[in-house]
């Protein structure tokens, strides 16, 4: 867990007094901003090293007169909240880059090279190889749309961004703005989720189907300019690239909710990551993996204490 927005001063009493017996000696106490639950107001008392103030080590919830709080649902709202200033700091750039990605710039050409492709070849396709321009063409403007609307978002994570970046431990986290974290954060990993099913659906066969018709040879000698052919299968192959970080990503966190929901999600195929990015559940997944793991790993009283 990293610490920006968590770790945003050093504790004075009585809230270094209460976590001292948990510290060690290369470690310094830290407090967050005050955090508004069910009307009263808390602080996570965290500690981090010394040499190296970026990572979250040791954590308590505390009430703010430095008492510490060990109601599982009050901890549970506690380590929520540290969850989505975690988010937004950690994903900070990839938000930045995602509210520059506007559909129209990435697909806008290739659609209209593509466009102009099916109506030079439509007398002499198949009505299967008609079928999969089209896909292909449907493909563009879903992701046009799904582009717009993610970079639409980001711009108002950054602004809740711009908010993290200027909190002091004085300020409070009020539940409207916690709900506003919540609901942001959710938002935006449906629409990240449906951006790379996009991708990957595309990926299965209507990818490969275009570039074959591209590449045969009958057909690309009707092709009136040979850059909107190429510039369609770049696009292609740079999808196909995207689609690899995508699956890679998805093994990745395939095995992570194996371990912290205790399940057994079977083997990992496409198809089946697919029908989980689409899953309306799957966008809080990141949430409750991480408070768990906040829970049990850097928790003071955690039995699986880690640090």
């Amino acid at each position: 867990m990293a610490t920006q927005f968590i770790a945003l001063q050093e504790a004075t009493e009585p809230y270094s007094k209460t976590m001292q017996p948990y510290k060690k000696w290369f470690e310094k106490i830290y407090i967050s901003s005050l955090i508004e639950i069910n009307e009263t107001l808390y602080r996570n008392v965290c500690t981090v090293s010394r040499f190296n103030r970026k990572y979250l080590r040791k954590v308590i919830l505390c009430t703010n007169k430095g008492e510490i709080v060990e109601s599982k649902q009050l901890l549970q709202k506690g380590f929520e909240v540290l969850t989505y200033l975690h988010y937004f700091k950690v994903f900070s750039k990839n938000i930045s880059l995602d509210a520059q990605q506007h559909g129209e710039d990435k697909f806008g050409a290739v659609k209209t090279s593509l466009k102009k492709i099916y109506h030079e070849l439509y007398s002499l396709l198949s009505t299967s190889e008609q079928s999969t321009i089209k896909e292909q063409l449907n493909y563009y403007d879903a992701a046009i749309h799904a582009l717009d609307e993610l970079a639409n978002l980001s711009k108002t994570c950054l602004e809740l961004i711009e908010t993290l970046q200027k909190l002091t431990a004085d300020d409070v986290l009020t539940k409207d703005f916690i709900k506003t974290l919540h609901d942001t954060m959710i938002q935006r990993e449906k629409l990240r989720n449906n951006v790379e099913a996009i991708i990957l659906k595309n990926g299965l066969k209507v990818r490969k189907s275009v570039k074959a018709i591209l590449n045969n040879d009958k057909y690309t000698k009707q092709i009136s300019n040979n850059d909107d052919r190429i510039r369609v299968i770049q696009e292609a192959d740079n999808a196909e690239g995207i689609s690899y970080d995508i699956i890679r990503s998805g093994k990745r966190d395939w095995k992570l909710s194996e371990k912290w929901f205790d399940i057994d999600k079977g083997k990992f195929t496409v198809e089946k990551y697919i029908s989980d990015l689409l899953d309306i559940n799957e966008a809080k997944v990141f949430l409750q993996i991480n408070t768990k793991l906040i829970t049990k790993e850097h928790w003071v009283y955690s039995t699986n204490l880690k640090y």
